[in-house]
């Protein structure tokens, strides 16, 4: 009887004994620095490395921070559009892709330490619940200080996004009181086409600030807007604009050409080529188009000036762009974050490969802008446009690659207008925050103009103004005394574009600015005067 007990037991303690030695030898054959326990397993250099740093290296480190600095030196040695994109950095960036946004419909800006509340989304949930321009944030939520030296814009607006509940509690500084305001978040567009409007009585002007989700539907509803106000030529303005998403780009271009154009076609070594073609009737196929660019005109943009130059359908007016024409596709990653990886090349519809040389390192690459100023090429015409391969257009005209779009029509940059310290007071938002403070004082007499162009034509800032501005500069290390009377003006014609911009949001701005703008001066002459 023992021996049959003996004999229904032994297995499981034969199996006991096999899997207590197969995890002592396990455990044993870890501890061996690049023992692995699956033979078939083998992990590359780089995790072997990254492991045996995070296990045994001397110091205390933030492993997060130290693989971000390593893929992306790793990154920068492929090229430079090709990045790590944080989970935080994804979700600005989610967001100006998508058009829209979950918030509070409210821009601020700083003023030392405190965010001034600078525009309120029309019908958004900020201006429905109350606020103003010019109040003052300090705290939400009875408790989540948004005042000190440390904040930014940045920084301000990351807190109120990572707070959950669905309603803040703002308190903010109106006339030196402190007011509560509750407000529910909502989905707050973020518009792409920030200025449309007839600048003449045929002639159209568009502002496209980057291509987002939502920028043909809002192009489509503002050319709508000029066709009915006598549109027959047009003034499209992609100046600074960055670029964004690649169809929004040909969608946009397929309103101006027949149906079958080719577009931009990409081409990779393991992507192959794929062609963005036409595919309607375009809304506005036979008007007249000037398209200004600048050196910060890149990417998405640069599709459509490649596009309407190679089939000779706009005039491009300006200085030569930044020469983007590397295509990157983003894979999301584990961590919340993604890879965007550069996986083809753009080429105009002659077949022009705009991106300009990155052989000589991220450096070398990124300080072009600056040594296109140093040489003279924003000031005094464009030295580099027949560098590259020459390609002829339908109707004759030579066009180049190698490095951007080069204009028909070039417009210098004046340093003589935009001194350092005028640029400056543009970088750093400080122009258009006096110009909020002068609001709140003046608003007595500012709010009785009636539009941007009632404004332009009977407020002339002078002296007074003047003088206030140098002080606000002085209060910045930044001395206004000594520049040119031709600066001068031009700091105070910026001036009263950014109050237009207080008042009636972004196309107020450029009313007002574009009046004195010499590209957009010079392409209301190249409308007039071509056939």
């Amino acid at each position: 009887m023992r021996n049959r007990k003996y004999q229904i037991w032994l297995p499981l303690l034969f199996s006991i004994v096999l899997i207590a030695g197969m995890f002592i030898g396990y455990k044993l054959s870890r501890d061996r620095i690049g023992a692995k326990f699956f033979k078939n397993e083998k992990l590359s250099p780089m995790d072997e490395i990254m492991g045996l740093i995070n296990k045994d290296y001397v110091d205390p480190i933030n492993m997060d921070t130290f693989q971000v600095k390593s893929i992306d030196k790793i990154l920068g040695s492929l090229d430079p559009h090709s990045t790590y994109i944080t989970p935080e950095e994804l979700q600005n960036i989610n967001e100006d892709m998508a058009g829209s946004y979950l918030g509070l419909g409210v821009d601020y800006q700083m003023k030392e330490d405190t965010a001034i509340v600078m525009n309120l989304f029309p019908d958004g949930p900020s201006a429905k619940a109350g606020l103003q321009k010019g109040d003052r944030i300090i705290s939400a939520n009875n408790g989540i200080s948004l005042i000190g030296k440390g904040y930014t814009t940045d920084s301000i607006r990351l807190r109120i996004k990572n707070i959950k509940e669905s309603k803040i509690v703002l308190t903010v500084v109106r006339n030196n009181q402190p007011k509560t305001f509750t407000i529910s978040k909502a989905v707050v567009p973020k518009p792409s086409v920030v200025a449309a409007y007839m600048i003449t009585s045929n002639t159209g002007y568009i502002k496209i600030a980057r291509f987002s989700e939502t920028t043909y539907p809002e192009f489509m509803i503002a050319m709508d807007k000029l066709k009915k106000t006598g549109l027959q030529q047009l003034i499209l303005d992609l100046r600074g604009n960055g670029g964004g998403i690649l169809q929004q780009a040909v969608d946009v271009v397929d309103e101006f050409l027949p149906d079958n154009k080719l577009v931009v076609y990409t081409q990779g070594v393991k992507m192959g080529r794929t062609d963005y073609k036409c595919k309607r009737d375009g809304l506005f196929e036979k008007g007249k188009i000037t398209l200004l660019v600048d050196e910060e005109s890149a990417s998405a943009s640069e599709i459509v000036a490649g596009a309407l130059q190679d089939w000779d359908r706009a005039t491009i007016i300006g200085r030569r762009t930044f020469g983007k024409g590397l295509v990157q596709e983003q894979y999301n990653l584990s961590n919340g974050g993604a890879l965007r990886l550069t996986v083809a090349r753009y080429y105009t519809p002659l077949g022009r490969c705009i991106q300009k040389s990155y052989g000589n390192g991220m450096d070398d690459y990124e300080s072009d802008l600056q040594k296109r100023l140093d040489s003279g090429e924003l000031e005094h015409g464009d030295t580099v446009k027949n560098h590259g391969k020459a390609y002829k257009t339908p109707n004759g005209k030579t066009v180049y690659d190698g490095g951007g779009i080069s204009p028909d029509i070039f417009v210098p940059y004046d340093s003589t207008e935009h001194p350092n310290v005028a640029i400056e007071l543009h970088i750093h938002g400080w122009l258009n925050e006096l110009a909020l403070i002068y609001y709140e004082q003046h608003r007595n007499i500012l709010d009785a103009f009636t539009s941007p162009l009632d404004l332009n034509a009977k407020y002339n800032p002078g002296e007074q103004e003047w003088t206030e501005i140098v002080r606000f500069a002085q209060n910045r290390i930044l001395q206004l005394s000594n520049i040119s009377p031709k600066a001068k003006a031009s700091i105070l014609d910026d001036f009263k574009a950014n109050i237009a911009r207080i008042k009636w949001f972004p196309e107020g701005y450029y009313i007002v600015h574009n009046i004195k703008d010499p590209a957009v001066q010079a392409a209301i002459n190249a409308l007039n005067n071509s056939k």
